[in-house]
């Protein structure tokens, strides 16, 4: 995240350098008078410009990919599997019915490949599953470990 926030500043520096540059050839400064201008007006919109693309590039990192929130240890979902689920959305039954049928535990990057969801819709749905207490997700290496609670 840090290493595309400056590769945004470094691009935004040179546009805005290059534009000062061009405006200043055409106005007849001389290179020295052109220095002062640019380093002082570069250094303000470096400043601007890097901290409005950090904070938006922050909020849309959180907003695309939300914690999945695990419930605390004893599990929220009571009932028969089948009365649950008939309460869930389809693309939720076919994530549960997936965890059911492998042992009512999978990795993330499993259930991706085999519903055929997109890895953010996966993780989504997990999200809300998790909410409801019928999944609890850990980390494991580059995906999470999802484990079906239902009885």
């Amino acid at each position: 995240m840090i290493l595309v926030l400056l590769i945004v500043v470094v691009i935004g520096a040179s546009i805005e350098s290059w534009y000062l540059t061009s405006q200043e050839m055409m106005d007849g400064r001389g290179m020295g008078q052109m220095m002062g201008a640019m380093s002082q007006a570069s250094l303000v919109w470096l400043v601007i410009v890097g901290s409005i693309v950090g904070i938006v590039g922050l909020l849309a990192y959180y907003v695309t990919f939300p914690e999945i929130k695990s419930p605390p240890d004893q599990p929220k979902a009571s009932g028969s599997y089948d009365v649950v689920l008939r309460f869930l959305k389809e693309d939720e039954k076919k994530v549960v019915e997936f965890l059911r049928n492998s042992g009512n535990e999978s990795l993330q990057k499993d259930i991706v490949k085999d519903t055929g969801f997109s890895k953010i819709k996966t993780h989504r749905i997990l999200a809300r599953l998790a909410e409801r207490g019928l999944i609890s997700a850990q980390r494991q290496g580059k995906t999470n470990r999802v484990r079906l609670l239902l009885q």
